[in-house]
């Protein structure tokens, strides 16, 4: 729900985005990185956070930490950030959307959270990190917007590290990746004792091959894995039931 008496000011490079959820709203740089796909349907996949305590490892301008509290209910959202012009966005929306009570900002390394919140206190740890590693890929000319895209201030292990830093015995970690890179995830998990028990595979269409995966890993959990295939849109491009759904979209609205 938008804050009552909250005067929005956009600067000239910015926009405002509907979530398309309770009046959720988010600002977002024109000209800078700006969130996708991915952070949405890794917000509406974890379970059950209603009432938990969750860290947002590189939260960028807070899609996820907003939904995680505004939509689905979390207690608690450390939003874990680096970059000032991030930082910015982030502080700017969590008062946007009337959360400050149930999102705290924290400034800083996602290597490093653990100083300012706490080690071993959150029941869940959520993160869509960089994906590319160092001279891998087309790196963006921009700097702030290449080190949300590439292992420049974070690299997968440390990413892992990081999450195992802050959950709970027995509490989920959830992580979105591309699929190449799928066994070296399983591996920085299982170094700290944390289970895969969910599997999203994730296609953009039934004839384009699995590009992105969603794990969902637990501490010190027995292995046994769940694993589903998610389309994100249909043969004509429209999204898919299941997506929709994610969005929180009937079907006569998305079709």
């Amino acid at each position: 729900m938008r804050k009552e008496g909250y005067e929005l000011v956009l600067k000239e490079n910015e926009r405002l985005d509907d979530l398309e959820c309770g009046g959720l709203l988010i600002v977002q740089r024109r000209d800078k990185y700006c969130f996708n796909l991915d952070s949405v349907m890794l917000a509406n996949l974890v379970d059950e956070p209603k009432g938990k305590t969750v860290a947002d490892l590189g939260s960028g301008s807070g899609v996820i930490s907003i939904l995680l509290s505004g939509k689905r209910g979390a207690a608690k959202v450390y939003a874990v950030e680096l970059q000032e012009f991030m930082l910015e966005l982030l502080r700017k929306n969590v008062a946007l959307n009337a959360l400050e009570d149930s999102i705290e900002i924290v400034s800083g390394r996602m290597q490093n959270a653990y100083e300012t919140i706490g080690k071993h206190l959150c029941d869940i740890v959520v993160s869509n990190p960089p994906y590319s590693k160092l001279c891998s890929g087309l790196e963006s000319k921009d700097p702030e917007t290449a080190v949300c895209r590439h292992e420049i201030e974070v690299n997968l292990d440390e990413v892992v590290q990081a999450c195992a830093d802050l959950v709970k015995p027995k509490g989920s970690v959830y992580l979105i990746y591309k699929a190449p890179r799928l066994g070296e995830l399983f591996n920085a998990l299982h170094r700290r004792d944390m289970a895969v028990k969910k599997l999203y595979l994730i296609s953009p269409a039934p004839d384009i091959p699995i590009d992105t995966v969603i794990v969902k890993a637990v501490k010190g959990a027995k292995e046994g894995v769940q694993m589903e295939h998610i389309f994100v849109y249909d043969e004509a491009r429209r999204l898919t039931d299941r997506v929709a759904a994610l969005y929180g979209k009937t079907t006569d609205t998305n079709r």
